[in-house]
Formats: structure tokens, sequence, C-alpha cells
């Protein structure tokens, strides 16, 4: 069984914060049968689902064979005008109608001709309605749009679970409990499968989300959002943001040179996050779609002299760390490892004059220790940090703090364990998400490297890959003992 530094396929369980957007099937309620007495039983399908992926496509083809057969759309005879239909055609699982006072949680429905009053909803807040007219043995269309929702983003992903077209009365349940940092996230996917912290707004449908600004650019920003889902367990075939994960994953393949660079020179950093991504892309899944991107990447890093800067010899240190686990291939590893331990000690530890240089290089070294709960200089550094950190957060100052320098404090923390981990990880846990937005997302965050703010997926995405270390993250990476 292989550990993941930066993704263990895990569900995220968030104060008031977590879950599964979409429709869930109930297991044990009956489908009405095509025929016969025979019926049908289709079991949930999300991460609950049958381990089967044969049996799961075949109950789905199923339900889809039930719900054509059983369709009012097919159902109704062609010469039937006496009704019309309303249909919704991109209503999503966080949004519920209602149609003349009467909730509604399907896309489609017959109603008798003439106006008709139509609420749309967010998490029971209305946030739009229209007057709809049905005729009298036609189809009206609405799409949410119609609404002109100003009050908040209603933005949605290309891969998102829409709404049923048909409620069957015991067929099924909903569960809309989500993951609202991760939602938002995917909604602000670009066409072409990257995410962009300046220019994200471009996906935003409705009120347009505040906090657009070039703080990294888009090869670094998705590499750190794949990053945080494939630490939720999902993958390019695998979970609800299945679609999200696979086309920025292939994104960040498709822009890879001859030599193997996933970044344009000199851009060791962007490199890093993004050959990072594709090794835990390879790690969780070992599909070989990933292994040679994964491999010709880390090939990059390795033919380089240890780099000069603190942070970027850090964040390459996370990648070896990751590479032996993902067991890709490298040479002459049992002193190329200690090799680089060494490096990163040159630096020293600023301490809490530069805290995200400290942050940076207390979870490389911490990572590359095959003992960091015995290491006393390591012990002492990520305590002094996260005492003073703490101390911002307590006084209202915690917005000044860099989300990357608490994401990599965090790590640290982790794996030096003891008290140190179990302060501040309920800090953590109370400060970061008592201060997340209703929307999901978290408002921009101070960057330390500019002296200016980071950008609002930047934030959220850190915010995210920080809450799942105090879920997944055991004291060492992937040991039982956690």
């Amino acid at each position: 069984m292989r550990h993941h530094l930066f993704a263990v396929p895990a569900i995220i369980v968030l104060s008031g914060a977590v879950g599964v957007v979409g429709l869930t099937l109930d297991r044990d309620a009956p489908v009405p049968a095509v025929s016969g007495d025979v019926a049908a039983r289709v079991p949930m399908i999300g991460r609950e689902a049958a381990t089967s992926r044969t049996r799961r496509r075949r109950h789905v083809a199923r339900l889809s064979e039930v719900a054509t057969a059983a369709s009012p759309a097919t159902a109704q005879p062609a010469d039937d005008v006496t009704t019309g239909q309303l249909y919704f055609t991109d209503l999503s699982a966080d949004l519920y109608l209602t149609i003349d006072g009467e909730p509604k949680g399907n896309r489609r429905h017959t109603l008798e001709p003439g106006p008709h009053s139509v609420l749309l909803l967010h998490r029971d807040r209305e946030i739009g309605r229209l007057q709809v007219d049905v005729p009298r043995g036609g189809i009206t269309r609405v799409a949410t749009a119609d609404f002109r929702v100003n009050s908040e983003c209603v933005a949605r992903s290309a891969h998102e679970r829409l709404l049923p077209e048909h409620v069957f009365r015991g067929c099924y349940k909903m569960s809309i409990s989500t993951d609202f940092a991760m939602v938002w996230v995917a909604r602000h996917q670009a066409a072409n499968g990257f995410w962009s912290a300046s220019g994200f707004q471009d996906a935003c449908r409705g009120r347009r989300c505040e906090g657009a600004r070039p703080d990294v650019g888009d090869v670094e920003v998705t590499a750190l959002t794949l990053l945080s889902y494939l630490g939720a367990g999902e993958t390019h075939n695998v979970g609800v943001f299945k679609g999200a994960t696979k086309s920025g994953l292939r994104a960040l393949k498709t822009i890879q040179d001859n030599d193997g660079r996933l970044a344009k020179k000199p851009d060791r950093r962007g490199h890093a996050l993004a050959a990072l991504a594709m090794t835990e892309a390879f790690g969780v899944t070992g599909s070989r779609l990933w292994w040679a991107p994964a491999q010709r990447a880390l090939d990059v890093v390795l033919a380089a002299d240890p780099a000069g800067d603190a942070e970027i010899a850090a964040l390459e240190a996370c990648l070896l760390a990751s590479a032996v686990n993902a067991e890709l291939q490298i040479p002459d590893s049992a002193n190329l490892l200690p090799s680089r331990l060494r490096h990163l000690e040159g630096f020293g530890l600023p301490g809490t004059s530069v805290p995200r240089v400290t942050a940076l290089l207390l979870a490389a070294r911490a990572l590359l220790d095959e003992e960091p709960t015995q290491n006393a200089t390591l012990a002492s550094g990520t305590r002094a940090l996260t005492s003073h950190l703490s101390r911002l957060y307590e006084v209202g100052l915690g917005d000044t703090i860099d989300p990357l320098t608490t994401y990599f404090l965090t790590i640290a923390a982790c794996q030096v364990g003891g008290p140190t981990w179990k302060e501040w990880n309920a800090t953590v846990k109370r400060l970061v998400v008592d201060s997340q937005e209703a929307g999901g997302s978290w408002a921009p965050a101070s960057d330390s490297a500019s002296g200016g703010l980071r950008s609002r997926l930047t934030t959220t995405v850190f915010n995210i890959l920080t809450l799942e270390v105090n879920y997944r993250y055991r004291r060492v990476f992937g040991a039982s003992d956690g």
C-alpha cells in the first residue's frame, strides 16, 4: 500500500463545511419496475458506492431505463394538450424551487396552462423569482440566468451534477450536504482546465466574486488546487469532483515541454508544485496516464543543482519525499535524500521574523527526516512559530498571516506531534473554519511575499489544504499510529 504526502484518499469532515454534492440514491428504496413484478434496488451513488464499477454502471443504466419508461415526458400521449411543461435547464443540487408556493426538487414539471410564480432558493434563501406563462401543450425552458440573480454568485461547473429531471416517489432521497469550499473552487475553473488567481471571476454568474489578483500564476494555483482535490480522495476517475480534477491534470500535461518542464524557465517554483501534483496523481491512482509526466517532471529537478532559494529548495524537497512514496525512479536515493536534507539545514531557521520561509523549511525538513518526532531543532522551531501565530490569531490579526505559512506550518506540527500539534490543530480548526464565508470561499488574506493580499482563490485553496491536514495526515505520513 502506498502512502502519500499531499494526497491520501479520504472524506473531509469539517465542522459545518463538509460532504458531497449531488443526488444520492436510496440504497433500500424500490425503483418502479419496467415490467412484471421485478423490483430494482439501486445502491447509493457516491463515495459509499459499491466497489465494483461494473455493477455501478449496470445499476445506473437500469435506473436510466426505468426513468425513460416512466418519464412524464415520454409517457404523455402526443395528442394530450391539456397541460404544459416547465423545464429548468441547469439547476444544480444546491438550488431548489417553489412553484406557486410548493417546493420542488427536480427540473421538469407538468403544470396547468397559464401563469405560475417561481422562486429560486439557495440554502433556504430566496435569490430570484420569475413569473412564467406555461402554454398548453408546449415546453417552456428556463435557465438560472433568467432569474437575474445579483445577490450572490451562482457559477456552475461544466462537470457539475444537476438536479434530476423527474421525481419518482420513493425512488431516491436528496442529500445536499456540501463541502462548500471545494464546490466554490470547482465552479471557478476555466474552460481550458486551469484555474486563475486573477481571472477566476470570468466564471462568475450573478454577482461577481471579489478578490481576483495575480498573486500566483495559473500553473501554480492549478497545481495547488489539484493537490487539494487529490487530498480529498478525488482523482480523474473517482469522486464528485473527478471532472474538474481530470480537466486540471490534463491541462498541466498538455503544457509539459520536451524537456519535461511544466512551467517556463526560470520558474522552478511553479514547476516544483506542478510536478508535485502530477506525482500525487500517479501515487494515488497508479494510472499510467500520469506516470510519464510525473517522472519526466521529477527528472528535471533531479538534473538541476539544489536551489539556492530557501522556498524553492523546500518545495523541491517536498516533491522528492512524495516521489519516494509514489515509487518513482530516483537514482541513488539513499544518498540523495540525506544530501538534500543537509542542504535545507544549511538555510537555518529564520524564526518568527520570516514566518513564511520558516514554515516551508520546517515542513520540508520534517518530511525528509526519518524521525521528525525525535528532532529537537524541528520541535523547538515549530513550537516557537505556532505560538507566535496563535497569538496573532487570538488578538484578531489572523488576516495578516499568509495562508501558505499556515498550511506548511500545519504539516510541520503534524509531523512533530505532541502538545504542539494538539494546540496548533485546535487553533487552526477553530479560527480558519470560523472565517469561512457563506459562499464557501475565504476572503483574501495576506501575501507576505508581496506585502499585499492574496487572491480569494489562492486563499481558499490553501485553507482547504490546511484543513485536510487535520483529518488526513498522521504524525508520520501514512503511518498507522496517528
